[in-house]
């Protein structure tokens, strides 16, 4: 995570399903995806976050997009 002055974090996440130790699955079946994500902070405890997945496998879904609010206590 790169914060900016004044401004959001910034980062790169990555989601991987290799399948079970028991039942490995092979490189069509497993789903991979990566994109880019910014969380800005707001009235001290509160926190936004936006994010984009995009699929690297077939098996993956094309684009996620995501949004949530959080709270800290």
């Amino acid at each position: 995570m790169k914060s900016l002055e004044e401004g959001p974090k910034l980062g790169v996440e990555w989601f991987g399903q290799y399948g079970t130790t028991s039942d490995w699955l092979s490189g069509d079946e497993q789903e991979h995806q990566v994109g880019p994500v910014a969380i800005w902070g707001f009235d001290n405890d509160w926190s936004r976050y936006t994010g984009a997945l995009f699929g690297v496998t077939d098996a993956s879904d094309h684009t996620q997009l995501r949004f949530r609010v959080g709270k800290a206590f």
